[in-house]
């Protein structure tokens, strides 16, 4: 009898600690809206493979130029485009066209100033300090984006004046 009132009591402390840990996980998320799906959604909501991030990211992670956002964001890489001094090639998930400044050939990873699409890359080394957030979709984004979003596409959203 004595096992069997440490067993009760021992679930009991479990499931209290348990319930006490999940409540203290939720309240510390904060929740992150992104416009991913051409509607702002929070960012748990979305199915899609995503990583944003806001002006206070950009400021805490030292985000110089555009070019910073490969060392932080999982599988996206971009490095310099070997003949210009200010373009990029960009790759998201190893698919990515290094030939994409040439009119010839259309880029595979899509970019977005605000909406509007950038259709090279020419310039794309700006500074990241004047955003209010980036958001970089992993995969194919062709449903809501287009054409040459193959591999993904990565949206910089201005800030309001």
């Amino acid at each position: 009898m004595p096992a069997l009132s440490h067993r009760k009591t021992l679930s009991l402390a479990v499931l209290m600690a348990s319930g006490l840990a999940a409540g203290n996980a939720a309240a510390q998320l904060e929740e992150v809206v992104v416009t991913a799906q051409k509607r702002s959604q929070s960012l748990q909501d979305i199915p899609i493979s995503i990583t944003a991030y806001d002006a206070q990211d950009i400021e805490a992670m030292r985000l110089i130029d555009a070019q910073d956002l490969g060392m932080v964001s999982p599988s996206l890489q971009m490095p310099a485009y070997p003949t210009s001094s200010n373009n990029l090639a960009l790759f998201i998930r190893g698919i990515g066209n290094a030939d994409s400044v040439v009119i010839t050939k259309d880029p595979t990873v899509g970019v977005y100033y605000d909406g509007v699409y950038a259709a090279r890359s020419s310039g794309m080394l700006s500074d990241l300090s004047e955003l209010e957030r980036v958001e970089v979709l992993r995969g194919p984004q062709g449903t809501l984006y287009g054409r040459n979003s193959t591999a993904g596409a990565i949206n910089f959203i201005n800030a309001k004046p």
